[in-house]
């Protein structure tokens, strides 16, 4: 489904969640790669706030996907975990 014109639907969405660390660590390559002089904490603060955003988007698309009754325990703790980071 490409109602918004992109591409990112999905698998591809859902690749790009199951790879929330080379992602991140591809956007802080670029930022750095920019030359902003002085910004190293604020592109780390960015980029870890990425990285936590997609498992976050990870973590509620697979109990989105999970059968009714059959949430276990363990996923909604690792999502309250996550959640705690924000």
């Amino acid at each position: 489904m490409d109602y918004h014109g992109g591409a990112l639907a999905g698998n591809a969405i859902r690749r790009l969640m199951e790879e929330a660390e080379g992602v991140a660590i591809g956007v802080k390559q670029k930022l750095r790669e920019c030359g902003i002089d002085g910004r190293n904490d604020e592109i780390d603060a960015i980029t870890t706030n990425i990285h936590i955003l997609l498992l976050l988007l990870d973590a509620v698309y697979f109990l989105l996907m999970t059968k009714y009754g059959m949430v276990t325990e363990e996923s909604l703790s690792n999502l309250k975990e996550l959640m705690e980071l924000l």
